[in-house]
């Protein structure tokens, strides 16, 4: 295992050489209004909804400032998100639509006013309570109930329609444009210049270094080494969906690759009668890894870091045993057999860091990964262990 220590240690320093170059915070063009409703444009520090509900760290002419709710009425960045400090007391709140009917959101929570009118606040939460001694576990839905009423003016059925609406950002913001289209009234989504989700299509070729570890019960099959590696050329298909709306430095990967696979390895056994045994184990698969992938662009070194899991599908599996045996009467050749029956397929973890090159208007990657496998053998008495360590180049055919 000294292999995969010092793959950790490596992955280890990567990652902070990398955290350190991307240091730097990253502010964005973008304004605040004050309490006095004039708009100061410079450069706000682009952060997380959690931070932003409680602050604005807002720069001009190199002079940093940190904005409280009582302080401005919102902040904003340029062709992105928005905030405001007139919907909840002591905190902001980030608008997602703002026409005659508006959309908000604080944490879980979303709040809608009508132009002037009153702010609801809706909810989701779990009620438990008992009737008749036997207790109940529901959802609140008494946000469907509020959109109903505030919409039925344009949208007679609202009613109806409101029941197809999930308790999520997509669907809300959907329903409220339509109430807003249905009024011909001029409305602002803040996140219009940015898709629900992206695909990007990659293609990778690369290395894997495989290894497998051996366990067998004590004096039990001796023709087996307690390790074997492999290092094999892979070839795949990367799928990348974003979700740029929810995070800018979310995805979920989906992969798929084949490879080949095979180790041998030839071991005696002296003693008056002297025992060779050349053990093969080869296997064609399709591997699909499926991950998140959290990705920093923003410095000297742009890189990601990801983690899933994998299914491993064997195609082709063989195992094969030859042995020979010394002795007086000469040279005996016994017929081959097989080593281990391979299970059809394997489940296993990764983790894996990468970097990140534009070159043009197109993303290249360069990653290390590791995976470790379930058990390879199929029989109880055997204990296969595959674990590898892999490097590959991703090209994304999608111009970012």
């Amino acid at each position: 295992m000294k292999s995969n220590f010092g793959f950790t240690c490596l992955l280890f320093v990567f990652l902070i050489l990398c955290v350190d170059s991307n240091a730097k915070k990253d502010f964005r063009d973008g304004f605040i209004i004050s309490n006095n409703n004039d708009t100061i444009l410079g450069q706000v520090l682009y952060r997380i909804n959690e931070l932003n509900f409680k602050s604005c760290l807002f720069k001009k002419d190199d002079l940093v400032k940190d904005y409280l709710p009582s302080e401005i009425i919102g902040f904003g960045y340029k062709n992105d998100k928005f905030y405001t400090s007139k919907i909840v007391d002591s905190t902001f709140v980030q608008t997602l639509i703002s026409g005659e009917l508006s959309l908000y959101r604080h944490k879980a929570n979303y709040y809608v006013q009508k132009k002037g009118g009153t702010i609801f606040k809706l909810e989701n939460n779990v009620i438990h309570d008992t009737v008749n001694d036997i207790e109940r576990i529901y959802f609140n839905t008494k946000w469907r109930g509020i959109m109903a009423v505030l919409t039925y003016d344009c949208i007679p059925n609202s009613n109806v329609l409101v029941q197809q609406v999930r308790f999520d950002e997509l669907d809300l913001s959907k329903f409220v444009i339509k109430y807003n289209d249905c009024k011909s009234l001029k409305y602002i989504d803040f996140k219009k210049l940015r898709p629900w989700y992206t695909i990007n299509l990659g293609l990778s070729v690369g290395l894997i270094n495989s290894s497998l570890y051996i366990h067998r019960p004590e004096g039990q099959f001796l023709y087996f080494n307690d390790q074997y590696k492999s290092l094999d050329p892979t070839y795949g298909l990367v799928f990348d969906i974003s979700l740029p709306r929810i995070s800018e430095k979310l995805s979920i990967q989906s992969e798929f690759y084949y490879y080949k696979t095979a180790y041998s390895n030839l071991k005696l056994i002296d003693g008056p009668s002297p025992i060779t045994y050349n053990t093969n184990i080869g296997f064609t698969s399709i591997s699909i890894p499926v991950s998140a992938k959290f990705s920093f662009r923003k410095g000297k070194v742009p890189f990601y870091l990801q983690s899933g899991i994998v299914y491993d599908n064997h195609l082709k599996a063989t195992t094969n045993l030859q042995t020979k045996i010394l002795n007086n009467s000469g040279l005996t050749i016994m017929p081959d057999k097989i080593a281990f029956k391979i299970n059809n397929y394997q489940f296993g973890i990764w983790a894996g860091i990468g970097i990140i090159k534009k070159i043009g208007k197109t993303d290249i990657s360069a990653n290390l990964r590791f995976y470790q496998m379930t058990n390879l053998s199929e029989s109880h008495l055997i204990t296969a262990n595959p674990s590898r360590i892999s490097t590959s180049i991703i090209i994304y055919l999608n111009k970012q």
